[in-house]
């Protein structure tokens, strides 16, 4: 199943390389990359990734944001959620959450937002593999896992 969108919100972590798979694989317009206050676990993975979007080609300077969201209210993290979705502007088809990052709460919470709001998410498991899930008439439809191919980030620095 094709996911085509313009806005990715994705939480951010030390993996960074789920992301970038994605964002070469989907190619948005923009990414949101939403992370804690933890430094090391999240939000200086972010400021990482925001740079490593750019300075490689795969995004366009101004393209990707940062936004910090709670890492320990479910209540707070989909308020954050839905006050982005105004600041973003963001509409239904045209935007994905990706929930590979973030901590169990953050991810919980995030995917629990998307399937209410009906937005489609996704996460990237082991082997290249991205489950998307997409709404479809009140109900959550899981696809077949896409295979990603990771030699789409062949032109990609692992060092940078």
């Amino acid at each position: 199943m094709p996911l085509n969108v313009h806005t990715i919100l994705a939480l951010a972590s030390k993996q960074i390389w789920p992301h970038v798979l994605t964002a070469i694989h989907f190619q948005p317009q923009r990414i949101v990359l939403l992370h804690s206050s933890e430094v090391g676990e999240s939000k200086a993975p972010a400021e990482r990734l925001s740079d490593f979007y750019v300075r490689s080609g795969i995004l366009a300077v101004g393209m990707v944001f940062q936004r910090e969201i709670p890492y320990d209210d479910f209540t707070g993290i989909q308020e954050k959620l839905d006050a982005l979705l105004s600041e973003f502007s963001l509409d239904r088809g045209g935007s994905a959450l990706n929930f590979t990052g973030g901590n169990k709460l953050m991810s919980t919470a995030a995917f629990d937002w998307a399937q209410v709001r009906g937005i489609t998410s996704f996460y990237l498991e082991r082997a290249n593999r991205v489950f998307v899930f997409e709404p479809r008439d009140s109900d959550l439809v899981a696809g077949l896992p896409l295979a990603l191919n990771s030699q789409i980030a062949r032109n990609c620095d692992p060092i940078d």
